[in-house]
C-alpha cells in the first residue's frame, strides 16, 4: 500500500489538519535531532546543515516512518520549508521528494490481518510553485513503479511464479498510449524461431510444478518517439533454487527476490 500524493500550490488550511496528521515544517540532516509536538500534531526536523540529496532521502523516508510509528494516516509537507534546508537542483528536488515520498509510505500488509492502524494514507505537499508541479508528477510516477515492483518483489513464490508474473505483463497491455505487444513462451508454444536459444529457461524450469514465461513488452510510442530505442532486461526466476544445498534455511528466505530484475522492468512500464 503506498499512501496518496497530493500537489497544492496554496497552504492547506489548519482547519482540515486532523489529529492524526503529522505536519512536517522542518527536515533533520546527519545531527539529527527530533520533536514531537502533541499539541499540534507536528513533527519537527531541525537541520544544523543544507541537505544534499542522500541526506533529503534519508529525512523523508525516518519522517514516513516516524508517522507510521505514532500511527498517523496523513502528512503534510511544506514546500518552502524544504527549500530552505536543501542545496540541490530543482530537478533533482523535485525527483527526490516526488519518488521518496510516494516510497516511503510503502507498506506490504498483503498477508497481514486487518489492523486497527490503515498506515500512511495520504501525504500533501503544499505551497508547490508551478514550475514544480509537473516535475513532481512525473517523479511520483517513479516512485509508483518503484512501489509496485517491490509488492511483486514481496509477494511469496508460491503466489507469484512466472505464470503469474506474465499475468501481470499481460495485465499491462492495457496502457492507453501507444501500442503494447506482450509475448511469452511455454514449453507447448515455441517462442518464434528462438526455440534453441530458451533451452535454459526451459532447463531452469524443470525443477518447478508450474510453466515457464519468457516475456517480451514492446511499448511503441508517437511518432514523436520512433527514432527512441530503450531496452530494459531483467533476471525474472521467482524463486533461487540453485543454492539450496549452500543456504541455511534463513538464507534461503529471500531467494523470492530473485526475480527483483524482472519486476523492476516490468513495472518501469506501469
Amino acid at each position: 500500500m503506498r499512501a496518496t500524493l497530493t500537489l497544492l500550490s496554496d497552504p492547506l488550511n489548519p482547519e482540515n489538519i486532523t489529529e492524526d496528521h503529522s505536519s512536517v515544517v522542518f527536515l533533520h540532516g546527519s545531527r539529527q535531532r527530533l520533536f514531537m509536538n502533541d499539541d499540534d500534531y507536528g513533527i519537527e526536523f531541525w537541520s544544523p546543515d543544507k541537505l544534499d540529496q542522500a541526506g533529503l532521502q534519508k529525512a523523508i523516508l525516518d519522517i514516513c516512518n516516524l508517522a507510521k510509528f505514532e500511527k498517523r494516516t496523513n502528512l503534510v509537507f511544506t514546500f518552502s520549508s524544504i527549500v530552505e534546508h536543501v542545496e540541490m537542483s530543482p530537478g533533482t528536488l523535485a525527483r527526490v521528494l516526488g519518488d521518496f515520498l510516494v516510497d516511503g509510505s510503502y507498506t506490504f500488509d498483503d498477508y497481514k490481518k486487518a489492523a486497527d492502524y490503515p498506515g500512511l494514507e495520504s501525504i500533501t505537499l503544499d505551497m508547490v510553485p508551478e514550475k514544480f508541479v509537473t516535475l513532481l508528477e512525473q517523479s511520483a510516477v517513479i516512485g509508483g513503479s518503484v512501489v509496485k515492483a517491490r509488492d511483486l518483489c514481496n509477494t511469496p513464490s508460491n503466489d507469484l511464479g512466472p505464470e503469474e508474473l506474465r499475468d501481470y505483463a499481460v495485465d499491462l497491455t492495457n496502457l492507453g498510449a501507444g501500442t503494447v505487444v506482450n509475448k511469452t513462451f511455454d514449453p507447448n508454444t515455441p517462442y518464434g524461431k528462438d526455440q534453441d536459444i530458451l533451452g535454459l529457461v526451459i532447463g531452469v524450469s524443470q525443477g518447478s510444478t508450474g510453466n515457464p514465461a519468457f516475456i517480451v513488452l514492446e511499448y511503441r510510442g508517437d511518432d514523436s518517439t520512433e527514432d527512441i530505442s530503450v531496452v530494459a532486461i531483467g533476471k525474472g526466476v521467482c524463486f533461487d533454487t540453485g543454492g539450496l544445498s549452500m543456504k541455511s534455511s534463513d538464507g534461503m528466505l529471500g531467494m523470492h527476490h530473485d526475480m527483483g530484475g524482472g519486476a523492476a522492468a516490468l513495472a518501469s512500464l506501469e
